[in-house]
């Protein structure tokens, strides 16, 4: 694949940290991406669109899940604390 090709689609987020987890939720078609600043944003892979950006924590977000029902997301960071919020609201 030619290479002008091979970028769907580009998201620009207020955190330039770069990204340092991110998960898929097919339910929402959506990404959630964390970043080394603590920052999260989700993003809309149907309508490629930011639909959110929220500072979760203050240092590396290293992981992110979701319960099994996908409506709450939890977030683990290297600052020691783990959070449980919904990321769609």
């Amino acid at each position: 694949m030619p290479s002008s090709k091979a970028c769907v689609c580009q998201f620009t987020v207020g955190s330039t940290d770069g990204v340092s987890s991110i998960l898929y939720t097919p339910r929402y078609q959506a990404l959630i991406c964390g970043y080394r600043s603590g920052q999260i944003a989700v993003l809309d892979m149907r309508q490629r669109t930011l639909l959110n950006v929220f500072d979760a924590h203050s240092r590396t977000v290293k992981e992110l899940s979701f319960e099994p029902t996908q409506t709450f997301m939890l977030s683990g960071s290297s600052d020691g604390n783990a959070l449980v919020r919904t990321a769609f609201s």
